[in-house]
C-alpha cells in the first residue's frame, strides 16, 4: 500500500470498512449495483492464519449496551449490528513502547505512540481523542467498534460545503474493532498536510499486549473469519469523499442516535467554520429512516453518490443522504435513483428485477446483492469487499421499507 498520496479521496465507516492507505486518484469502477462488482483482487494477505475459520455466515453474538464513542445499535434508526460485548478482556500491559520506531511516512510503528492513549500501560484514552458515534454505522462482519477524533487546538473543520468537509492539518481519526471482547485492529487516519493523508492499521496481538502497524492485512485473524484489510484497499472507499473521511460528517453526526462529538457539540465548541442552517434529520418514519440510514452508511457514503470522487459515481445509483435533499423520503437520491428504476444487473438466470421494486423484495436487486456473499469470485455481493457475513439487521430493515412502498 502506498504511504502518502494526495487527499482528494479516502474509504467505513468507516465507514465499507477497509481503511488503510493514503488518498490518491479516483479509481475507475463499473456500476456497482447494475453490473458486476469491481475486481478488487485477492482479499487480505500478509501474515494472517487461515486455519480454524468458522462458517462465514455464522450469526453474530448478541450485542450489549455501549458507551459514547461505541456502536451500540440501540437507536431505532440504526439496526443492531455489533457482535462483541463492549468489554475489553484485561491483559498484561506488555513490553514498553518504542516510539523511536517510525515508518516511511513518519508514522509510529506502535499504536501507543499515535496520541490515542494518555497512558498506554492501562490503555487510558487521551482526553484530546474525542469519542464519537454517528447515527448510522457501517457493517464490519459483526465487529464492535469505537471511534475517536483529534482536532488540533484552535483549528476548525471547513464546513462551507456541508456535504464535503475539509479537515485541519494534524487531524487524527481512530477506529477500534473488537472481536469477542478482544481488540483486533485499530485504524488511523492522519492528515499530514493540506493534500496528504496517511492511513494505516495497527493489529493487536491476541494477548492484547501490543498493537503494531500492519499494512499487508490479516486473513481470518485468530480463526474468527474476520479479515483485517490491507492498506491498499483503503482508498477504494475513503476516496468517496473530497477529504477522505467517512462517518464523521454532517448527516451521521446530526441525526438522532449520534453520540459523543456530534454536530451540535462541534457547533457549541466552535469547531466548524459554518454552522448548519437546520437540523439534518433523516426523513420518514422509523422504518424508512432505518433503511435510508443503513444505505447511506454502507453504500452511499463511500461509493454510491454523485460526488466526483466516488467509485460508483457513474452508476446512476446514489444512496448518500445529502443535506440539501432530505425534505422527504421521496426527495432523497436513494428514492429517486433506486425505487422503481430498472437495473442492468440481473441475478444469474433471472430477468425483470428493478433496483428496488415496490412491495416486491424478491425482485429487487439491492437487497439481493446485500444479502449475497461471494464464494468463488462471482463479484455479486455488496458491499464488494471487507465482508464475508450478511448484515441481517440492515437487510431486514431494507426489506421492511420495500414492503411498505
Amino acid at each position: 500500500m502506498v504511504a502518502v498520496l494526495p487527499a482528494a479521496m479516502l474509504i467505513a465507516a468507516g465507514s465499507l470498512g477497509a481503511c488503510s492507505s493514503s488518498s490518491g486518484g479516483t479509481p475507475d469502477g463499473p456500476d456497482e449495483s447494475d453490473g458486476n462488482a469491481p475486481d478488487l483482487g485477492p482479499r487480505g494477505g500478509g501474515d494472517g492464519a487461515s486455519d480454524g475459520s468458522p462458517s462465514r455466515d455464522a450469526d453474530p453474538e448478541a450485542s450489549s449496551d455501549a458507551p459514547s464513542g461505541t456502536d451500540s445499535g440501540s437507536d431505532v434508526q440504526q439496526p443492531p449490528r455489533d457482535a462483541a460485548p463492549d468489554v475489553v478482556t484485561p491483559v498484561d500491559t506488555g513490553p514498553p513502547l518504542d516510539c523511536t520506531a517510525v515508518g516511511p511516512a513518519g508514522e509510529p510503528k506502535e499504536l501507543g505512540c499515535t496520541g490515542l492513549y494518555a497512558s498506554w500501560p492501562d490503555r487510558t484514552i487521551s482526553p484530546s481523542a474525542r469519542p464519537f458515534t454517528p447515527a448510522f454505522t457501517s457493517w464490519s462482519d459483526g465487529a464492535q467498534k469505537s471511534r475517536y477524533v483529534y482536532l488540533p487546538p484552535g483549528t476548525k473543520i471547513d464546513t462551507s460545503n456541508m456535504d464535503e468537509w475539509r479537515f485541519p492539518v494534524g487531524t487524527k481519526i481512530w477506529k477500534e474493532f473488537r472481536l469477542g471482547g478482544l481488540r483486533a485492529e485499530t485504524r488511523l487516519l492522519w492528515k499530514k498536510t493540506n493534500s496528504d493523508w496517511y492511513r494505516t492499521t495497527y493489529v493487536w496481538s491476541r494477548d492484547q499486549s501490543s498493537a503494531v502497524e500492519n499494512t499487508a492485512g490479516v486473513v481470518n485473524i485468530w480463526g474468527t473469519g474476520y479479515d483485517v484489510v490491507p492498506q491498499s484497499d483503503c482508498s477504494l472507499c475513503h476516496n468517496g469523499h473530497l477529504d477522505g473521511v467517512l462517518g464523521f460528517e454532517a448527516v451521521g453526526l446530526s441525526a438522532a442516535g449520534a453520540s459523543g462529538l456530534t454536530m451540535s457539540a462541534l457547533v457549541n465548541e466552535q469547531r466548524v467554520t459554518d454552522a448548519p442552517g437546520a437540523v439534518y434529520e433523516v426523513p420518514g418514519n422509523a422504518t424508512e429512516r432505518a433503511a435510508l440510514g443503513s444505505l447511506h452508511a454502507n453504500c452511499g457514503n463511500a461509493c454510491h453518490s454523485n460526488s466526483n470522487y466516488a467509485l460508483a459515481k457513474d452508476s446512476g445509483l446514489f444512496m448518500r443522504l445529502r443535506t440539501d435533499n432530505m425534505s422527504s423520503v421521496n426527495a432523497t437520491d436513494t428514492y429517486k435513483t433506486a425505487v422503481g428504476v430498472a437495473s442492468k444487473f440481473q441475478p444469474p438466470g433471472e430477468t425483470g428485477y428493478l433496483r428496488i421494486k415496490p412491495s416486491d423484495v424478491a425482485h429487487s436487486t439491492i437487497p439481493f446483492r446485500d444479502g449475497y456473499r461471494d464464494t468463488s469470485g462471482e463479484r455479486i455481493q455488496m458491499p464488494p469487499l471487507a465482508t464475508h457475513k450478511v448484515d441481517t439487521a440492515a437487510l431486514n430493515a431494507l426489506k421492511a421499507w420495500i414492503n411498505t412502498l
